[in-house]
């Protein structure tokens, strides 16, 4: 089987360019189209040509020449603006003396406001005096106090002087003593538990200053003041912006450093709102301190007048006890001296027929019983004159136990209000010193914007002279009348020359391979082998086949990278004729006489 020849590939270039004769004949066509002249009563606009050579690609090209000529009356207009611009600029140009005088003075710096430094922050009170180890926590015991004491036993009985009586009257049996009842006695009362201290262990924990909390809140009010600063500093930017000043002049720097002046100022005054936070929480937890104290110091009270009027109300009962078997031991005694005297009597009808001697001893019998009871008497109003001393011996000790408590309790509370009172000192101290801060700041701030007013007062002047100049120069300018809008003729397409070419190699290319299917899987490796070797790496890269030449690079070799129109598309490349210069083994010329370049080895 033949293997047959591949048909001839086409002149590609002379087809590329026919169509681009034909293109650019058309392009003239519809140049010539879109010149017309124009009448209109403005003036007039017409068009002239003339053969010329490009000096890019050295071929002959048409230049066309725009004439406008305006109306008579328009046109005397134009020159009457003309002359009065003229004049304002020779006036104008008589302003340059006036200029050079104003700017050949130095600026004055001397007379301006001196620049006001604010003062720093007064030194800020942040502690106070430790009151604790005044404060009493304990009255002392009761002092002094009678359980009890010595009293004898009361006379009982006394001498029946049975020697001195008449021995024939039959004697009936006297009741000779009683019962003293001295068990039934309370000799004393018992004493109840007294608070002497206090339990502080579940009270709430002697505050400090918390810096965590005063830079957390520091921080929250710093993140909800960086946007706004933020925003600030655009806006501001955008103003020096608008105004015409640029970055890095002076006025720019200087506004923008009194815009950071200002926003330091509002985290200064974050940081003190912050401490002022911080203290307020410290007061809280302090008072929360104070106030489970003082009701531990009630609870304590409380309990103490609690023990005290159970003590005097043991006190009444073992009084009350006493008095108790005191009248009994009287009834007791009564009943006795009753009966006594029932026998006496029975006993001195008895004696009635006795002798006066009987008598008169039996009256020695009941003068000595009167005397016994006397004594008796005297006894008992004894003991009760000790046991009242006794019971104002122990008020009076109660009594200074509940003065001893109400001191204490009183010098704790003065502590405390001492507290409070050097506690309201140091704010008040705090308080003046940022006052002080911020009048100082105030006053740096006017003080800096009069500087500044003097400076842009002192600028306007010297700027006078010039900006009136630039007034007159920058008057109303002379317009152009506008000419009337046609609608342009559209480009007529050329024949698609290359593309037709294109099409009718590829019908003969595909004949030619339905042809040499049968040798596909015998001759694959060779025709692999044999394109590889005779394949054209050289491209049509001549600068006269370009148009619409654009540099947009550089390559490593030094020649340009351009986009240009070539064989009717936008491309991207090298022009032959700059590599030649610099790599001439990688340019060839085409039979046509067009340069072309070897792109792989680029």
């Amino acid at each position: 089987m033949s293997k047959g020849k591949a048909p001839a590939a086409p002149d590609y270039v002379g087809a590329a360019q026919l169509q681009g004769e034909l293109s650019k004949e058309a392009l003239n066509m519809q140049n010539y189209a879109n010149r017309p002249t124009q009448n209109t009563p403005f003036g007039s606009t017409t068009w002239n040509t003339k053969k010329v050579v490009d000096p890019s690609t050295g071929q002959e090209v048409t230049q066309w020449t725009q004439n406008t000529r305006l109306a008579d009356p328009l046109q005397n207009a134009l020159d009457a603006q003309l002359g009065l611009q003229q004049d304002r600029s020779n006036l104008a140009s008589g302003f340059m003396d006036r200029v050079g005088s104003e700017y050949a003075k130095p600026f004055d710096w001397q007379g301006l406001p001196q620049m006001a430094q604010a003062a720093g922050p007064g030194q800020l009170q942040s502690g106070i005096t430790d009151y604790t180890r005044g404060i009493a926590t304990s009255a002392g015991p009761q002092q002094n106090a009678v359980g009890g004491f010595n009293f004898g036993g009361p006379q009982m009985g006394v001498s029946s002087m049975g020697g001195d009586v008449q021995r024939g009257v039959a004697q009936t049996g006297v009741n000779t003593g009683f019962s003293s009842m001295l068990g039934n006695l309370a000799g004393r009362t018992g004493t109840e538990s007294v608070q002497r201290g206090l339990s502080t262990g579940d009270n709430p924990a002697l505050p400090t200053l918390n810096n965590d909390f005063r830079n957390q809140v520091a921080s929250d009010l710093m993140a909800q003041m960086a946007p706004v600063q933020r925003q600030q500093q655009q806006a501001m930017e955008t103003d020096l912006s608008n105004r015409g000043f640029k970055v890095g002049t002076a006025g720019y720097q200087r506004a923008m450093d009194e815009l950071n002046q200002r926003q330091a100022g509002e985290r200064y005054n974050a940081l003190g709102m912050a401490g002022q936070e911080a203290q307020r929480l410290y007061g809280m937890q302090m008072g929360a301190r104070q106030q489970a104290f003082n009701e531990d110091v009630t609870g304590g009270q409380f309990a103490n007048q609690a023990a005290n009027q159970a003590f005097s109300q043991g006190l009444a009962a073992n009084q009350f006890q006493n008095q108790a078997a005191g009248q009994a031991f009287q009834q007791d005694m009564g009943a006795r001296q009753a009966q006594n005297q029932a026998l006496g009597q029975q006993f001195s009808q008895g004696l009635a027929a006795g002798q006066f001697g009987n008598q008169a001893t039996q009256q020695a019998f009941n003068q000595a019983l009167q005397a016994g009871q006397f004594g008796n008497q005297a006894q008992q109003q004894l003991y009760g004159q000790m046991m009242g001393q006794a019971d104002l011996a122990n008020r009076a000790s109660a009594q200074n136990f509940g003065q001893n408590l109400a001191a204490a309790q009183f010098q704790n509370q003065a502590l405390g209000q001492a507290q409070g009172l050097d506690l309201s000192r140091m704010q008040a101290g705090n308080q003046a010193a940022q006052q002080q801060f911020n009048m100082n700041q105030a006053y740096a701030n006017q003080q800096n914007l009069l500087r500044q007013q003097a400076i842009a007062e002192q600028m306007q002047r010297r700027g006078m002279s010039l900006n009136e100049m630039n007034a007159l120069l920058t008057g109303q300018q002379v317009g152009m009348p506008q000419m009337p809008n046609f609608s342009q003729s559209g480009r007529a397409e050329t024949p698609n020359i290359l593309g037709a070419t294109q099409m009718g190699y590829n019908a003969q290319m595909d004949q030619y391979n339905a042809q040499q299917a049968g040798l596909g899987n015998t001759m694959g490796g060779l025709f692999s082998l044999g394109s590889a070797a005779i394949s054209n790496p050289f491209i049509f890269s001549d600068r006269r086949l370009k148009r619409r030449i654009k540099r947009i690079g550089t390559h490593e070799s030094g020649v340009g990278i351009y986009e240009f129109d070539m064989a009717g598309y936008r491309q991207r490349g090298v022009i032959a004729q700059e590599v030649a210069a610099v790599r001439p083994e990688l340019v060839k010329r085409h039979a046509s006489g067009y340069l072309t370049v070897n792109y792989s080895a680029l």
